[in-house]
């Protein structure tokens, strides 16, 4: 009895461990599918992330290269720029030097003798302006005209001209003064023309200077409307 039990009990052990070893067998069999499994996930991550350093890797040459090429135009546009400059310089330094090489005219240069003849009268007025004025008490319905020259009294006062130019607003101003000073009859007597013409004289020759001495004043108009 003793014996038989023995054997039930060694029949029951070993069934149990037939039963765990297939237990342990599925297990393992899944783990391997597990395995299996999380293996080719990883292994599709590492192709992914493979596949993204290849990427990086082509992005970087590209960027390499596409900074290789810029520092290259950098480096010519400089050196063209270089270049510009020089010759740009270059041509400032020919300027100069042809300017330097001009020869101011003479005082006495024929051309300006012509333009400037000590002889002509000189307008106080621009030409083919006339100073016009209303006399005083004419309420604006009358006016005179007048028109008036310039002779130089020094023959070699090459600046007469020049002067009288220069001063034209300030004796445009003197004389419309003078002018509009006097009445309509008074305008019309002769002898008003020869006074205003004396006292235009000294007027003028206050303005000009004693450098440049009026020989005579000519009132070549004297229009009274």
């Amino acid at each position: 009895m003793k014996y038989l039990m023995l054997i039930f009990g060694l029949i029951f052990l070993v069934s149990c461990t037939d039963d765990k070893y297939e237990e342990i067998s599925v297990s393992i069999e899944i783990l391997k599918k597990q395995n299996e499994s999380e293996k080719i996930e990883l292994e599709g991550e590492i192709k992914k992330l493979n596949e993204q350093i290849s990427a990086l890797r082509s992005e970087k040459i590209q960027l390499q290269q596409g900074l290789n090429n810029y520092v290259k135009y950098l480096e010519s546009s400089n050196a063209q720029q270089e270049k510009k400059y020089q010759k740009i310089n270059n041509e400032i330094n020919n300027l100069s030097k042809r300017i330097g090489q001009i020869k101011p005219l003479p005082e006495n240069d024929s051309k300006i003798e012509e333009s400037d003849d000590p002889t002509r009268p000189v307008a106080i007025v621009p030409e083919g302006e006339s100073i016009v004025v209303n006399p005083a008490n004419s309420g604006g319905s009358r006016y005179i005209l007048a028109e008036i020259y310039l002779l130089r009294g020094k023959a070699d006062d090459k600046g007469f001209q020049k002067k009288v130019e220069e001063k034209s607003k300030l004796l445009q101003a003197v004389t419309t003064d003078q002018l509009s000073a006097e009445d309509v009859k008074s305008l019309a007597n002769p002898a008003t023309k020869q006074r205003i013409k004396a006292q235009l004289k000294l007027a003028y020759q206050k303005l000009l200077g004693e450098d440049h001495p009026i020989k005579d004043v000519i009132i070549s108009k004297w229009i009274l409307q």
